[in-house]
């Protein structure tokens, strides 16, 4: 039975994985196209950029075995099928069919999304400092703010004063207690900045390759704004919608076309999901077992409290 749930799971990913390709190649016909150099180099920046997200999930377990590395790539698919929990789901399960205790890991997950979203805060920061975009005085007090406040997620003392003001209806286990260590959550705020700015790198030459006009540093803080924004309209998927409008209002002053933005949001999606694929690709063929048995636990992870999703760069 469980061999016959992985393989439907595995499927209903690549199909919806396929539907997710199809919608990007209809959605980018038009003048404005990204060239296939800047396509290829953005999908490699993208794999780094895993890469160092893997290590950094490892960072926040305390444990880094190539297992959990091969197998976190296999669970970004998750994030192609509908309900928007299966990534996050999936990546919990992970752990926890690598034999971690339940607490342990969703403190883990927690951590990580947290220094996640603070790597972003401190790009955008220094963003706002290098970049110097023309933005009104009250979006940039308010960004301001926002940044300081993002990038509190990563200091732990912090973090588990909120979880535990969480009411008990949102955590079924308390898991303050369990948070890692101080000097666990720099390391993986570290490794998820690396991640963060190869993302926002490859959105940067793809927008480039439409409009040479627009430096890639205020490229790369716009989007990584934009993604920060994204997060905060959790009932919308991956923030569909709001991020393309804040990547065109932040680039407003450095993009003469609105076009251009909108194109080069919508080609970026091509080399993301190209990355991701060959990465759960290779991951399934290089050692099936270890990619296809988290997927099981992963319905285990639903029973834990494995919670929702902060989604990707």
């Amino acid at each position: 039975m469980a061999r016959v749930l992985t393989t439907l799971l595995g499927t209903v990913c690549v199909a919806g994985v396929a539907i997710a390709l199809h919608e990007t190649s209809r959605d980018a016909r038009g003048p404005l196209r990204p060239s296939a150099t800047a396509l290829g180099l953005a999908a490699l920046l993208v794999g780094l950029g895993h890469l160092c997200g893997a290590i950094a999930w490892e960072r926040c377990l305390g444990r880094g075995t190539s297992r959990l590395r091969r197998a976190y790539y296999a669970s970004q698919l998750g994030k192609y099928l509908p309900g928007g929990i299966w990534q996050p789901v999936g990546q919990v399960g992970i752990a926890l069919g690598a034999g971690l205790d339940s607490r342990r890991v969703l403190a883990g997950y927690v951590a990580s999304q947290a220094c996640f979203v603070a790597a972003g805060a401190s790009i955008v920061g220094v963003g706002l400092v290098v970049a110097r975009p023309a933005l009104p005085g009250w979006a940039l007090a308010l960004t301001s703010a926002g940044v300081l406040v993002c990038t509190s997620a990563a200091h732990r003392p912090t973090l588990a004063r909120v979880l535990d003001r969480l009411p008990s209806a949102l955590q079924r286990r308390p898991i303050a207690d369990s948070l890692p260590s101080q000097q666990q959550m720099v390391r993986c705020t570290g490794w998820s900045v690396a991640k963060v700015l190869l993302q926002a790198a490859s959105f940067a030459i793809v927008l480039g390759s439409i409009d040479p006009s627009v430096s890639h540093a205020s490229a790369s803080t716009a989007y990584v704004a934009a993604w920060l924004v994204g997060i905060v309209f959790v009932p919308i998927p991956s923030g569909i919608g709001i991020r393309e409008a804040a990547l065109v209002m932040l680039l407003a002053s450095s993009a003469p076309a609105t076009a251009a933005v909108l194109a080069a949001s919508v080609g970026h999606r091509a080399p993301v999901i190209l990355a991701e694929l060959c990465l759960a690709a290779a991951t399934w063929r290089r050692r099936p077992t270890d990619a296809r048995g988290p997927l099981v636990a992963a319905m285990r992870a639903v029973d834990a409290g494995a919670p929702g999703p902060v989604d990707g760069a």
